[in-house]
């Protein structure tokens, strides 16, 4: 992505009034008094300079000219029109039926009296003429044209590769229990299995089953019901004596949880006793120890008794809070926890 962003800077050169080495060079031995938008990728091409070229449709929605005489802009590729780039607007037959030639200029479609181009024979066509006879003349304007980079929060004579960045930035809804997994002080290891758990993406035996694989379906540590997510977690008579050892001081809900959404709910509150942060904490250090567990059982056919996973999630929860102690918000955790 950076890639894109340091070669769409070396295409704002082209239009800029910069006097670089790259640019004047550029200038004169690549464009040779063309448009860029003209140019065709040749194997006569250097690898970077095809490549700017491949690039030239990204950097036209960035690179929005500003008409002055019309001795720069193009009239058929530039955006000087809110109708963007004429060419695509009006179609690859436009030229001639506008007889305003591929290449020209703006300057190119006007006369000493005004605009010099054929009469409308589209609803397109006819919307460019109503616009044209709403701005003066390039004829008669002595200021040069300019170009601007546009981004989608500011307009600038300059370019700038933080904004330009945040627009290539490819975008996902931000997940409502994002909060939940990402958070400062986290163990990053717990964090990752809450991410995985929470996209229901951890390889439960019933997850398995459902890709077809010849597995047994029921649960590694209770063999009572089928190992889902839920069940595995939650429902299941070993995991639900773990989360009764571990959050009995921490406001537990009346009745233990049963789906995940009710998990999530419990973890997001809040309350002097018990913070979300230390709530966060331990959730997740149940999860990880609870799915480690079940890979023991399955995998190595060793069987610890809910007492131990306890005294291991405990020792955990100890020492995280003990490395962190100097942070502000894990201050007043320890007693808390250990209450």
């Amino acid at each position: 992505m950076w890639n894109k962003v340091l070669c769409l800077r070396f295409l704002w050169l082209l239009f800029s009034d910069s006097e670089s080495l790259w640019a004047v060079w550029n200038r004169r031995y690549n464009l040779q008094g063309k448009s860029l938008w003209t140019l065709e990728i040749s194997t006569s091409n250097s690898w970077t300079w095809n490549h700017l070229l491949k690039l030239r449709e990204l950097g036209m929605q960035f690179v929005k000219p500003i008409l002055g005489n019309g001795h720069s802009v193009s009239f058929w590729y530039d955006a000087w029109t809110p109708f963007g780039s004429l060419i695509n607007f009006l179609g690859q037959h436009a030229p001639r039926q506008l007889r305003v030639p591929l290449h020209s200029t703006v300057s190119e479609a006007c006369s000493s009296s005004g605009w010099n181009i054929a009469s409308p024979r589209s609803n397109r066509a006819l919307e460019l003429h109503t616009y044209l006879t709403t701005i003066p003349c390039p004829t008669f304007s002595e200021v040069p044209d300019s170009y601007t980079w546009c981004t989608t929060s500011r307009e600038e004579p300059k370019f700038n590769a933080s904004n330009t960045w945040q627009d290539l930035r490819p975008r996902e809804p931000i997940q409502t229990a994002s909060d939940l997994i990402w958070f400062k002080g986290a163990i990053p290891r717990n964090s990752f299995n809450m991410w995985v758990a929470n996209m229901n993406r951890l390889p439960t035996r019933a997850r398995l089953a459902s890709w077809g694989l010849p597995v047994p379906t029921a649960c590694c540590l209770c063999s009572a019901y089928m190992e889902t997510r839920e069940h595995l977690f939650l429902s299941c008579s070993y995991s639900t004596s773990v989360w009764g050892l571990c959050i009995g001081t921490l406001n537990p809900p009346p009745r233990m949880f049963s789906t995940w959404s009710e998990l999530l709910s419990w973890i997001r509150g809040n309350s002097p006793s018990a913070p979300s942060l230390l709530r966060k904490l331990a959730a997740q250090s149940i999860l990880y120890h609870l799915w480690k567990q079940r890979n023991n059982v399955l995998h190595n056919h060793i069987v610890l008794p809910p007492e131990a996973i306890f005294r291991i999630i405990d020792k955990e929860m100890r020492n995280t809070i003990t490395a962190r102690r100097g942070r502000k918000h894990f201050l007043d955790l320890m007693a808390k926890w250990m209450r």
